[in-house]
C-alpha cells in the first residue's frame, strides 16, 4: 500500500477527557488535527517510517500542558492507579474524598487533585505538586514490597489451599470470567489467593489453578478486568476484584514473574 498517502491525526486532551482511572469520559477540550498527507518514499524502512509518523502525532506540550479536566468528580476511582500512599508506602491507607482528594489513614497525609491533573501534596513540610504518572512510579510494587503483603495476608485458615513449598503472597475477593465462544461467563466468585507458584480461585470447595509458570500475559480490559493469558494451553481468562485494584494486582504478578521464573510478561 506504499503508493497511498498516511493523513496523520494528532489528538490533544484525550487523558484529561477519559484518565486510565476513570469509568467514564469527563468534562475536557479535546483538539483533533489533520496534518497534512505524508507520501511514502517505496524505498523507505518501516522502522524510519515509523518513527516519522510518531513524531508527527506526538501531542504537542505548549497545547497538552494547558489541557485541563472541568469534571467536579475527577478523584473517583484515582485510588485505582495510586493504590498506595506515595509518603507511608502503607497499602489498604487510601480512600478517595470527593470531590477532589485522597486521604491516607495511616500517614494523614491529603493529595489534592488539581484540574491540570497534577497532584498537591505536603511532604516533610514541603508542598509538592507531581504528575500522576511519577507518584504511581513511587508506589508501584517492587520484589521487596512482596514481604510487606506477606506479612499482611499470612493467616492459617490460607495454608489449606497451598500445597507442599508455596508461600503466600497475596489474596483478595475475586470473580472469575472464562471465554467461550469469544465471550466471557463468570464461573466462580471467591476467594483469589496468589501463591510464589499459583494463583488459585476458589469457589466453596471447587478451585481453578494457574501455574505462575504458564502465564505469558497480563494486562488491563476495560480498567477493572484483569486478564491472564496462559501460553501453554491458549486461555484467556479475567478476574474482576471486590475491593481491589487491578493495577496493583498487575504490578504483582510482573514482578513475581520476573524475580522467581525471569519472565518479562506483556502488560501492554
Amino acid at each position: 500500500m506504499r503508493n497511498l498517502p498516511v493523513i496523520p491525526v494528532r489528538i490533544e486532551g484525550n487523558y484529561h477527557s477519559w484518565p486510565r482511572w476513570a469509568n467514564r469520559l469527563m468534562r475536557s477540550d479535546i483538539t483533533v488535527t489533520f496534518e497534512q498527507p505524508v507520501y511514502i518514499d517505496p524505498d523507505i524502512d518501516l522502522n524510519t517510517l515509523e518513527i516519522m509518523l510518531k513524531q508527527i502525532v506526538e501531542p504537542r506540550e505548549e497545547i497538552e500542558g494547558k489541557k485541563v479536566c472541568r469534571s467536579t468528580k475527577r478523584i473517583e476511582n484515582l485510588s485505582k492507579v495510586i493504590y498506595r500512599c506515595p509518603v507511608c508506602l502503607c497499602f489498604q491507607s487510601i480512600v478517595e474524598v470527593m470531590p477532589d482528594s485522597l486521604y491516607c489513614r495511616t500517614c494523614n497525609t491529603k493529595y489534592k487533585l488539581k484540574s491540570d491533573f497534577k497532584v498537591e501534596y505536603n511532604c516533610d513540610n514541603h508542598k509538592k505538586a507531581e504528575s500522576i504518572y511519577t507518584l504511581y512510579n513511587l508506589i508501584k510494587i517492587r520484589y521487596s514490597d512482596i514481604y510487606t503483603l506477606l506479612s499482611k495476608v499470612m493467616n492459617e485458615k490460607y495454608q489449606d489451599y497451598l500445597k507442599p513449598g508455596e508461600k503466600l503472597i497475596y489474596t483478595a475477593l475475586c470473580q472469575l470470567w472464562e471465554e467461550s465462544k469469544s465471550v466471557f461467563n463468570r464461573s466462580k466468585k471467591g476467594l483469589c489467593i496468589l501463591s510464589n507458584r499459583t494463583i488459585t480461585i476458589s469457589d466453596c470447595g471447587e478451585q481453578h489453578i494457574i501455574p505462575l509458570a504458564e502465564i505469558g500475559a497480563v494486562t488491563i480490559e476495560s480498567n477493572y478486568k484483569l486478564q491472564i493469558y496462559n501460553e501453554v494451553h491458549k486461555v484467556l481468562v479475567q478476574i474482576t476484584f471486590d475491593n481491589d485494584s487491578v493495577l496493583k494486582w498487575q504490578d504483582l504478578l510482573a514482578v513475581v514473574l520476573s524475580e522467581q521464573f525471569n519472565k518479562q510478561i506483556i502488560t501492554r
